[in-house]
């Protein structure tokens, strides 16, 4: 048996638009433009770095099936370095990028594998030694709705090398994605596979360490639902076995980050600037050498939220930390400043009296989400929106916390001001 290493990454998402940022700066936008290939050309300098065996990528090669010319360039150069050094490299196709989705003239260099539509099997040999057998398949159409993960055969040679399945499906029902590939772990832990490299969710995730069942998470944070480090997996192994927990290797050239703050400590505007700058300087320390897009959220009582309710002050304010903060090195972009403060109110005081305002408190107790939900309904059904993207939207809102806010305002703008 021999010791070796490989190489497990998914949803590269290469030439991501990164459309949800605001993004006013030429510095922030050419970074996160170019930040899904500088994660791809990190995954192939870990895997020449490490001597890996081989590497694997699970599926999402590109960000949709009408892949730029651009991204299918920079995936076929970095594979181009990888077989430079030796290194063979097996892919399987997603949802986003399935076979039948619009390719060019650029076939894959020959250390290359891309699997087809149909389960197969591919071997890694080092000096003549079978080290591993490699079985995949990618998907060959869009919102593909068959269990694949039942494709695959049981391995021939389990005993003689390490058996790695290689498949962009969704495990069970909570991974957060679309239920393309569905599956249950049970299909895959009953397989007689020593690994499943998985792809599709983007969080990093073991569902099984014995047969290893693992998502590697993107290599390039998207979005700010998806912060903190990605990266791929260094995986080792000693013939059919794997030596230990993969270890995580960071690729993401821009980290996405989030903090709160307490605004209760701050009577003026300025205290509150210097506090949010203070924040971002302490985020660009996370982000260990790399851009930082932050999202600072502002929750707690305060004597400023009638002033930052005035028309343009928080996007003012907004604007003076995301102009100050572009100017460092390296810089830090505010994606988002949510603000959640409340005013400084007795609320359950105000909720008490049998007036008005005691009476639209206490109304406003007995909301449901169901309630929330009803009054957004007649958008659901105007055709100038996008219907499932709305819904999902109105799924993830934390209606408590709507409705919270929505009780302290009616409570600020209706109660008088020494009621505070």
């Amino acid at each position: 048996m021999a010791r070796f290493s490989f190489v497990h990454a998914a949803d590269l998402h290469l030439d991501t638009p990164f459309a949800c940022a605001k993004v006013d700066s030429l510095q922030a936008g050419e970074a996160l433009r170019q930040a899904t290939f500088q994660a791809w050309d990190q995954v192939v300098s870990a895997c020449i770095e490490t001597g890996a065996a081989f590497l694997l990528v699970a599926g999402d090669v590109y960000d949709a099936s009408q892949k730029s010319l651009r991204a299918q360039l920079r995936f076929r150069q970095g594979l181009e370095r990888l077989e430079q050094q030796a290194i063979p490299a097996f892919v399987a196709h997603g949802n986003h990028d399935p076979l039948d989705s619009v390719s060019a003239t650029l076939p894959p260099p020959p250390n290359t594998y891309v699997f087809g539509p149909e389960v197969e099997t591919r071997e890694v040999r080092r000096d003549g030694r079978l080290l591993a057998q490699i079985t995949g398949v990618s998907h060959p159409q869009k919102n593909e709705s068959r269990n694949l993960a039942r494709l695959f055969p049981p391995p021939a040679a389990a005993g003689e090398a390490l058996q790695v399945a290689l498949l962009h499906c969704n495990v069970g029902a909570e991974t957060g994605h679309e239920p393309y590939a569905p599956c249950d772990l049970e299909d895959l832990a009953g397989a007689g596979y020593h690994y499943w490299a998985l792809g599709h969710a983007h969080e990093r995730r073991f569902l099984s360490r014995a047969p290893w069942v693992v998502y590697a998470g993107n290599t390039q944070g998207r979005s700010l639902r998806e912060s903190g480090p990605r990266g791929c997996f260094l995986v080792a192994a000693d013939g059919t076995d794997i030596l230990e927990e993969p270890t995580l290797i960071e690729t993401d050239a821009v980290r996405w980050l989030s903090t709160q703050i307490d605004v209760e400590p701050f009577s003026t505007t300025q205290d509150l600037l210097d506090r949010l700058l203070a924040e971002c300087r302490r985020l660009q320390e996370k982000g260990a050498g790399r851009p930082v897009a932050a999202r600072l959220i502002l929750h707690g009582r305060s004597p400023l939220y009638r002033e930052l309710r005035r028309a343009g002050h928080a996007a003012d304010l907004e604007g003076e930390v995301r102009e100050a903060a572009a100017s460092w090195t390296p810089f830090v972009h505010l994606a988002a400043l949510e603000i959640k403060m409340r005013p400084p109110l007795d609320l359950e005081a105000l909720r008490a009296p049998p007036d008005f305002l005691g009476e639209l408190l206490r109304a406003g107790d007995d909301l449901t989400r169901d309630d929330c939900l009803r009054v957004w309904e007649p958008l659901l059904e105007d055709p100038r929106f996008n219907r499932s993207k709305l819904r999902s939207v109105l799924e993830e809102l934390d209606w408590q916390d709507v409705a919270s806010q929505a009780k302290y305002l009616c409570a600020d703008l209706l109660c008088p001001d020494d009621s505070a």
